[in-house]
């Protein structure tokens, strides 16, 4: 039997931003553009460490940086942007 991967009410590719100050990104997306936080996980601090958040039809995720996601964070950065120079000089 066949196992539909994509949960109900989501798109096949769902964005993972790895971000500092989670809560207070949730908090500008709600007042700019409407989102509604699906899904909260608080560290004992009261920080968040993933969140689910819907805007319009689309949903997505974020997340703290934490140890080795630092350096994630850092490497998708310069994938970006080298994705970007490289389509310009194509």
């Amino acid at each position: 039997m066949a196992v539909n991967a994509t949960p109900d009410g989501s798109h096949c590719v769902m964005p993972y931003l790895v971000v500092p100050g989670v809560a207070t990104r949730l908090d500008f997306l709600t007042q700019a553009c409407e989102a509604h936080a699906l899904h909260r996980l608080p560290q004992p601090d009261g920080t968040i460490i993933h969140a689910a958040v819907r805007i319009g039809d689309a949903r997505g995720l974020q997340g703290a940086p934490r140890g080795e996601a630092q350096s994630l964070l850092a490497l998708l950065r310069g994938l970006h942007q080298g994705g970007q120079h490289a389509r310009r000089a194509g």
